[in-house]
């Protein structure tokens, strides 16, 4: 133990700002496709010319998806066989679903035409239990038998749901209809709404679900018989902070938002607007994409359902995005042959009254709030094993990770993750970030049990996305962690595999 101490203080530390806010990267819409209020496709315009700044203009965290095996092993693009995917932009992972053949079976969790109602004890309206026919159910048969060699499966709330969709021209099946998600990797998907674990918080006996189809949302009533996917991963926390100079920053996903409202603005007027914008020294503001303004809907709330740092500054109307609506739709031509149509002359936007996703003609005069940022091109500290020493600027915005692979081939019993800084010369002291928060490591070695660390089963776990300056260090100061467990097995009684060594110059 004693050794253990005198090795933390000596390349060890403490973090001094509370816990990491989770990185999450906002995925792209995937339309790619430019329009023009008439609904008409156009060739992508330029800078200053017409419609520029919608969403095709800024390709930002293009989607990308990887199949996986059962055992959670990266397949090739072409695998005709898989069984989950990983979002490569959020992190998440995807269960896929199979046998839709119009038979519910119960016993099989990945059966694509089970449906369910909702339910999850743990909460304060728990919704309607079901025999083997709940969302509980779904999610305990999944967790149960280790799907995918995980047992933390669960449903993705509206945000992560919203973000799997695709808004582009929907993938076509004229003999299914049209549908928003990417079937190459998720076969089988239903058309109707899927369950998302979020609560409708204006009527809570009802939660908040997504039509595959096209991608609208509703909030029926639990005891409704609906679809479900399951999901694995870090669920997204927002870290909002006000600038004090008419902007607000989440740091967790790197947007930067106009914290005031613009209103009477058609879609083409929204776009030019925030194209046009100046404001706290930037110059690089532009109209969100339907991804980037859902991410400030605050779904626990009502009336309006948006985070508090926003209240004071939201109207009581509908907010534009930069996202067509390409309603799409498989129809008989004069010869009774099939093609395949699209409307374009709405926009997707927010009513932030309910926090309900909406589409507007174009030319209707709606509401924008200018959004900047976001692109995650962000460097990644501490993803390989042993000893990594880095060195930053001050306001370099890294992903950091931490690296858990056991090196030695220890029988793991507890895990830690140790961390310090060093400002001005002068070592903090050691703190343990723990599932149950930080904590002095000296308050710490009374009931180290108690402090352990859940780190993610794949081995690298994202601690988050930061700048020094975020952690109030400065040139010349440094921060350390590590990865740390007991071994049961001899001496030393605990280890360190990775250390990240952090100088600010």
């Amino acid at each position: 133990m004693k050794r253990f101490i005198m090795y933390l203080a000596i390349v060890v530390p403490a973090l001094q700002i509370g816990m990491l806010a989770e990185a999450y990267t906002i995925p792209g819409t995937g339309q790619n496709k430019c329009y023009n209020s008439q609904g008409n496709e156009i060739l992508c315009p330029s800078a200053g010319e017409a419609y520029y700044g919608q969403d095709a203009t800024y390709q930002i965290n293009q989607k990308s998806f990887t199949k996986l095996d059962s055992n959670g092993n990266d397949l090739p693009d072409s695998a005709t066989s898989w069984a989950m995917v990983r979002d490569n932009i959020t992190g998440l992972v995807w269960e896929t679903k199979n046998s839709k053949d119009g038979v519910k079976s119960y016993n099989n969790p990945n059966d694509a035409d089970n449906t369910y109602s909702w339910y999850d004890p743990t909460v304060s309206n728990p919704g309607s239990p079901g025999n083997g026919t709940d969302t509980n159910d779904f999610l305990e048969a999944l967790n149960t038998s280790t799907f995918g060699g995980y047992s933390d499966w669960r449903l993705p709330t509206i945000l992560e749901l919203n973000h799997l969709l695709n808004y582009g021209d929907q993938f076509k099946d004229k003999n299914e209809g049209t549908v928003a998600i990417n079937t190459h990797y998720f076969p089988y998907s239903q058309l109707f709404f899927y369950w998302t674990s979020t609560t409708f918080a204006y009527a809570p006996d009802g939660s908040w679900a997504i039509q595959i189809s096209d991608g609208t949302d509703y909030y029926p009533s639990k005891t409704s018989m609906l679809y479900a996917r399951a999901v694995r991963g870090t669920i997204y926390h927002n870290n909002f902070v006000d600038n004090g100079d008419g902007t607000v920053t989440d740091n967790a996903t790197g947007l930067m938002w106009q914290k005031s409202s613009s209103c009477d603005l058609t879609w083409e007027a929204a776009l030019s607007y925030c194209e046009n914008s100046e404001l706290a020294g930037y110059t690089d503001w532009r109209l969100p994409n339907i991804n980037e303004l859902v991410s400030i809907v605050n779904p626990e709330k009502y009336d309006f359902a948006v985070y508090d740092i926003f209240l004071n500054d939201t109207k009581r109307n509908d907010y534009w995005s930069s996202t067509t609506f390409s309603n799409c739709l498989w129809t008989y031509d004069d010869h009774h042959n099939y093609e395949y149509s699209c409307y374009s002359y709405s926009a997707w936007g927010i009513e932030f009254t309910l926090g309900t996703k909406v589409t507007l003609p174009k030319a209707y005069k709606k509401c924008v709030r200018a959004v900047r940022g976001g692109k995650q091109d962000i460097k990644k500290i501490g993803v390989d094993p042993g000893y990594q020493q880095f060195i930053l600027t001050p306001d370099d915005k890294v992903s950091l990770y931490i690296n858990s692979s056991n090196v030695y081939g220890h029988k793991l019993v507890d895990q830690y993750l140790p961390f310090m800084t060093i400002s001005s010369g002068n070592p903090a002291p050691i703190n343990l970030l723990s599932d149950a928060g930080i904590i002095p490591l000296d308050t710490a070695m009374a009931d180290m049990h108690s402090y352990t660390f859940s780190f993610d089963p794949s081995g690298l776990t994202l601690l988050g996305m930061v700048s020094m300056r975020d952690l109030g260090l400065n040139s010349g100061d440094a921060f350390l962690y590590a990865y740390a467990y007991q071994n049961p097995e001899g001496n030393p009684v605990f280890v360190m595999d990775n250390l990240v060594y952090i100088v600010v110059k």
